[in-house]
């Protein structure tokens, strides 16, 4: 379980709106899932003023690119200090399973592993 608390410190430093929305129980259960491959990209269905299933989209596939970026972060080889950058992110676009994480979640992966850096 020590990757699920790494993970959700980033996801909630990189999204702490939609964390704050959402709130924290939903952020460990997601992180839970996440963390057991046990969720899917959901489907939103029906609408309202606020789709909270949106927000919740977001962080689903946010948490999955941070535990996708962690172990490969754990799989190379460290040098003195750290990673080299351009290698993790090398690594992070070739990996197949971030083909259904949209855009604006994938231009995080930068700040991501800055965290993880600091953390791990």
């Amino acid at each position: 379980m020590e990757n699920k608390k790494i993970i959700e410190d980033i996801v909630y430093h990189v999204w702490p709106d939609q964390s704050v929305i959402v709130g924290p129980t939903v952020i460990n259960d997601i992180c839970l899932g996440v963390e057991k491959g046990d969720l899917q990209f959901l489907e939103a269905e029906g609408g309202a003023d606020f789709n909270a299933s949106d927000t919740v989209q977001i962080l689903i596939e946010g948490t999955t690119l941070v535990k996708i970026c962690l172990e490969i972060y754990k799989l190379l080889p460290k040098s003195d200090s750290n990673v080299d950058d351009k290698k993790l992110k090398e690594k992070i676009g070739s990996d197949t399973r971030i083909k259904k994480i949209r855009k604006e979640i994938l231009n995080t992966i930068p700040d991501i592993i800055k965290i993880i850096q600091k953390l791990v």
